[in-house]
């Protein structure tokens, strides 16, 4: 599995198991460390196109649908071995920790994009602002929670979800319908 050797696997092997020439991969990526930015901008877009089915099945509770939404990315993280293989290598060195971490920003805009556009879309009364930050503080204790799960993962769905609930005027909502 590439994943789990991503560190001690040169560009030749990893073009011998996809079946494509070394100079192929160079010509497309540029270096390692281009396909690896590559395979994280590919999964992520596919993640994020899962996760708007997720969200979307929840069109009247924006709470349930960040729920949902919180459920749906811890356990596709806790089955992902990519994602296993980036963060079990926290212990120690990692060329893939940073499209994670310190270069995680394409991951987060998405993230932040989706939830923060279905919120606005329940709460539009609501400063985009506000919306912007609650979004943005789900996603972040989200991607904590992947990183160093403190609990049950629907433990954890249902407290995001009630801090939404608490941060969001939820009886303004409501009383809307």
């Amino acid at each position: 599995m590439v994943a789990g050797d991503w560190e001690r696997m040169p560009l030749a092997e990893i073009a011998g198991r996809a079946k494509v020439s070394r100079q192929t991969l160079y010509k497309e990526f540029g270096s390692k460390d281009g396909l690896a930015e590559a395979l994280s901008a590919h999964e992520t877009q596919i993640f994020m196109i899962e996760l708007a089915t997720v969200i979307e099945a929840y069109p009247g509770d924006p709470v349930a649908g960040t729920r949902a939404a919180v459920e749906y990315t811890l356990r596709t993280g806790a089955d992902d071995p990519l994602l296993k293989s980036i963060l079990s290598s926290a212990r120690g060195p990692s060329d893939l920790l940073p499209l994670f971490t310190t270069r995680a920003e394409p991951l987060f805009a998405a993230a932040r994009q989706l939830l923060t556009s279905y919120l606005t879309a329940h709460w539009s009364h609501l400063s985009t602002r506000d919306v912007a930050l609650v979004a943005d503080s789900v996603i972040r204790l989200t991607v904590s929670h992947l990183v160093l799960p403190l609990g049950p993962i629907d433990r954890t769905a249902d407290d995001l979800a009630t801090l939404v609930q608490r941060l969001l005027p939820l009886e303004s909502l409501q009383e809307r319908s």
